[in-house]
């Protein structure tokens, strides 16, 4: 019908081509919002840790001074607790701002050899409020070998600060007794299984969870959370899917399974 028309196949191609530019636009836009809200849950978390180990600092010091304008002899062994005392709380902070900063896209980083459970155990920290208010059991399984990822710790956090957030946002929809996330990480494989007893994935949108703009959750979800996570793992040349074999599947909800195993290495 359109043959012989050349300014409607003109005006079609423009529409096919600013299509994609905007669907580029809106994907990159939504990418960055992604990683924010990644960074926001993380400042959340920790604000509320350095708030306290703070307040304990500012008490030390507050006992130091204190002892000094006071005639008293100093004990130094009190003296040694309390320095002891600060410096440790100081070395948190400095530990949780460092976790932090690796979210940053300004912080470059190059890849390197990770040991995944390393990543796993900060990820946790950071929902561990949440798991306990939801009264979430989260049991880690692991090989003689450790499991190791040639990457950056931006990459693993945002990956299990997707995963993570999808789970509990699932586990919260239902009523268990026991509510369960379970990760296998198998060295050996170099594989890893997130699984968790939720509702799971309805068979109509497993063609479609990994999409952009995609969600499950309704207006509450960005659609984007597994889009990047698959994103970020295909640039090192890792994959993420769905569990599909029975022996794959861990827990009766939703199962990923990401292999850490690429041609480059």
């Amino acid at each position: 019908m359109l043959k012989g028309n050349s300014k409607a196949i003109e005006a079609l191609e423009k529409i096919e081509t600013d299509y994609i530019t905007e669907r580029k636009y809106l994907i990159r836009r939504a990418e960055t919002t992604e990683e924010l809200a990644g960074v926001g849950l993380s400042v959340e978390t920790a604000s509320h840790d350095i708030m306290a180990i703070m307040l304990k600092v500012l008490s030390n010091i507050d006992s130091l001074i204190k002892d000094f304008i006071s005639e008293d002899v100093i004990d130094k062994e009190l003296l040694l607790s309390e320095l002891q005392s600060i410096r440790g709380g100081m070395s948190f902070i400095e530990s949780q701002l460092k976790d932090i900063q690796l979210l940053f896209k300004s912080s470059k980083q190059r890849r390197k050899n990770i040991r995944v459970r390393d990543i796993v155990d900060k990820v946790i920290k950071i929902y561990n409020r949440y798991l306990n208010k939801e009264n979430i059991q989260c049991k880690i399984v692991e090989d003689s070998s450790p499991l190791v990822a040639k990457t950056t710790d931006a990459v693993l956090l945002q990956l299990f600060l997707n995963l993570f957030d999808n789970s509990l946002y699932w586990l919260q929809q239902i009523s268990l007794k026991t509510k369960k996330i379970e990760i296998h990480l198998e060295g050996n494989e170099g594989r890893l299984i997130f699984s968790d007893n939720g509702p799971g994935i309805p068979k109509s949108d497993v063609p479609y969870i990994f999409e952009p703009f995609y969600s499950g959750k309704g207006e509450e979800g960005r659609g984007l959370g597994l889009y990047i996570a698959r994103q970020l793992l295909e640039r090192n040349e890792y994959t993420i899917e769905l569990a599909e074999l029975k022996s794959d599947k861990v827990l009766s909800g939703a199962n990923f399974l990401i292999n850490f195993i690429s041609e480059k290495d």
